[in-house]
This record gives structure tokens, sequence and C-alpha cells, in this order.
């Protein structure tokens, strides 16, 4: 007669006693996601909301949020890019973590890890969607003309792309196309007035293709606003624009016109004047991030229905009768109550 034999070893992660998460993290908290399509997702950016204050407050977390990690399992073998987005030490913090994979009709555990006083910021927009530009590096081409902007008002004039996003914007950096390697005085600014942005930066570019400068901090810019990126010039300054909307703009804004004369000599936005007759694109851009679009078949237990239990089932093992073997079931939190059974 056979008869099996099980040896049952369980090893319970308890972050508060061993320390199951890695090196230099002494908390975790564990997010069940879960898949709902028949569809396998990769690379899949999820929007999660975190109560950081009551970490913070209870000195488990770094004010900051700097010590804030993502990933799977218990001992973060596998970390996830995250970026927090806002509401750091509040109980609505909307952190965007980007997981690598989620099967179909499938569950799958990770974790926030907390807790480390020593570690530096690793957020990042490398979890968002992005980096775009408005139009997506493609240079100026034919058709194209100039245009002469010489004036005697002893003033510059500037020139730029008048554009209203579609989505929620991260701009990380302002950009140009020009035939001059001369440096180049860059503006961003609200042309409605609400919210009033201006925001300048220097670009020097190489001849004939687009050249980035980074912000030191990042502009977030909302649908429902209109913004241009435009550039000072001097009084005999030539510059190249498409005389019709290209193909090949991004889908998160809506291209409006040409403008000049934005802002004049001073920081002051004056009364928008209208588009020129004239339609032009294609000279000055903007990169930028996107805050992910969530998808209806992911979903995730909230922060304030998490009771800070969370495991990981053992793995099936085929033996040979009268041989041991070990089981190891992984658990953080309270449920750690474990029944084991025997199928013959």
């Amino acid at each position: 007669m056979k008869k099996n034999l099980l040896f049952s070893f369980i090893m319970v992660c308890l972050s508060a006693i061993t320390y199951a998460q890695p090196a230099g993290w002494l908390y975790e908290k564990p997010f069940a996601v879960t898949n709902s399509s028949p569809q396998l997702i990769l690379n899949y950016t999820m929007a999660v909301t975190v109560n950081t204050q009551a970490l913070i407050s209870s000195g488990k977390m770094q004010d900051s949020g700097q010590d804030i990690r993502f990933g799977t399992p218990c001992n973060g073998t596998k970390m996830f890019s995250y970026f927090i987005d806002s509401g750091i030490n509040t109980a609505t913090t909307l952190i965007y973590v980007r997981i690598d994979s989620l099967k179909p009709n499938s569950t799958r555990t990770i974790y926030m890890f907390y807790g480390n006083p020593d570690t530096t910021a690793a957020s990042s927009y490398a979890a968002l969607d992005g980096p775009y530009t408005m139009f997506n590096n493609v240079a100026p081409s034919s058709p194209v003309f100039n245009y002469n902007f010489y004036n005697n008002y002893g003033y510059y004039d500037q020139v730029g792309t008048y554009f209203q996003p579609n989505q929620t914007l991260i701009v990380t950096a302002i950009g140009v196309y020009s035939p001059s390697s001369s440096k180049k005085p860059m503006n961003i600014s609200t042309i409605d007035g609400t919210p009033a942005i201006v925001l300048s930066k220097t670009v020097t570019p190489a001849s004939y293709t687009w050249s980035f400068s980074n912000l030191s901090t990042p502009l977030v810019i909302t649908p429902l606003h209109q913004y241009a990126v435009s550039e000072v010039l001097n009084d005999s300054f030539y510059d190249y624009f498409y005389s019709a909307i290209p193909s090949f703009v991004s889908p998160q804004v809506n291209l409006l016109g040409y403008t000049y004369d934005i802002l004049q000599s001073g920081p002051n936005l004056p009364p928008y004047g209208g588009v020129s007759s004239t339609t032009a694109f294609g000279i000055m851009d903007i990169k930028y991030y996107v805050q992910p679009n969530q998808n209806s078949y992911v979903s995730y237990i909230p922060d304030t229905q998490i009771n800070g239990s969370a495991y990981i089932d053992p793995v099936n093992k085929l033996v040979c009768p009268g041989t041991n073997t070990n089981f190891i079931a992984l658990a953080s939190g309270q449920a750690t109550t474990y029944q084991w059974q025997v199928n013959n």
C-alpha cells in the first residue's frame, strides 16, 4: 500500500520579525492586483493611492517618501519603477507603479517597501508614459516658408507654437529646431491667464536638428488651458514653419496655431490677440510624460481595505513514496494561519 509522507515546513514572512523585505527596509505593505481580462498585460502602469500620512506620522516612512519602493515577492527580488505623482504625507498619495506583467484572469501580489532612513529617492518618470514630444522629433520639411520678424519697436518678438493639452502633461524639457547653433532663449507660458505660468530656459541647439534643454523642475500643464512654447527672437531672425498641421503630431495635444508677441520685454502676460492667419508648426517643442490611462480590467485592493495580509501559495512538487520534501508558504501581515491538507 502506498503511503504519502509529507513533511510540512512553513516559512512566514513577518515584516516586523524576520525582515524578509529587501535589506535596509523595515516594513512592507502588500497589494493584490487582479487582471480580470483574458489577455496578458505587459509593462502596465497602475495608479495606487496610499495613506503615507499615517506611515510618516508613525515614524515608519521618511517625510519625503523617498524610501518608498515597489516590487515582488516579499523579499523584493524583482523591483518595479514608480513615480510619486502628488499628495506625499497625505491620506491620498497618488503613486504610479509600472508592473512588468499581469497574467490573464489572475491575481498577483506586489509589495510597497518602506522604512529605510538611509536611502535616497527612486521615484522616476520612467514609470509614466513617455517621453513624448509634440512633433515626435520629426524635422521640419517641405512645404516650409520663412518669416522675417524685423521690427523697430525696441523689444524682441517671440514666436511659438500655440497648443492645448488633451491630457495632463508633465513637461520635462523645452526644445527647438533651428538652422542656427546660437543660444535660444525659450519660454513656455500660459496664454489664457489661468494658471499664470512664465518659465524661461536657454537652449543651445545643434544646426538643423531638434535640441532640448531639461527643466530643473518639471512643469505640470493641464487640459482646458491654452499654452505656448516660444522663442525670443532678435530683430533679424528667420525661422521655418509648416504651413499646415503635420500628420506626425502626438495625440496628447491640440495644435492651435502660430503666435508672436505672446510676451514682450517683461514677465506680464498681455491679452492673447488671436492666431495668425497662417498656421505654422514644427519649430518649438516640449518633451513631456503623460499620466497613464487606467485599464478597466486591472484592479487592486485599495489602501483603506488592506488588512495587512498577503500570501504566496507553495509550489506543487512530485516526490516518490517514502521521500521527504519541504513546502514553503510566504505570508506577511496578520492572517498567517494555515491549514495543510493531503490529497490522495
